[in-house]
């Protein structure tokens, strides 16, 4: 059975932002409703302190590292995100699917743009 939910995991540039939510039937490219940054952390499921400091110190390096940089290490910065994302995964269970999608800053972006996590 699919979950009713949809968290997708995208850093942005504001104040961290990393996670949205929508409802998995919605098949739009909307991402959702911000749930988590990095002052909050997950507002919407309960995920353990480490998880929350692991996504916090990943999209800390985005927002203070990635713009402008030709020399970001977009491929680990991925990598990580997704390690992430199974992590979150793994703690949500079947409460919400997980999706991975690289930000429009990577200038590689469009390609492998989305990963689902299961």
């Amino acid at each position: 059975m699919k979950p009713d939910k949809t968290i997708t995991i995208m850093a942005d540039f504001g104040f961290g932002p990393y996670a949205w939510l929508k409802d998995a039937s919605d098949e739009s490219g909307y991402v959702g409703i911000n749930i988590a940054n990095l002052k909050t952390g997950m507002t919407d499921f309960k995920i353990s302190k480490q998880l929350e400091v692991d996504f916090a110190m990943w999209i800390d390096r985005f927002e203070r590292d990635a713009l402008d940089n030709p020399e970001f290490p977009w491929s680990s910065f991925h990598e990580e995100g997704i390690r992430l994302s199974r992590r979150l995964k793994e703690e949500v269970g079947d409460a919400a699917s997980v999706l991975y999608v690289k930000p429009f800053e990577d200038p590689q972006h469009q390609t492998d743009e989305k990963t689902w996590i299961y």
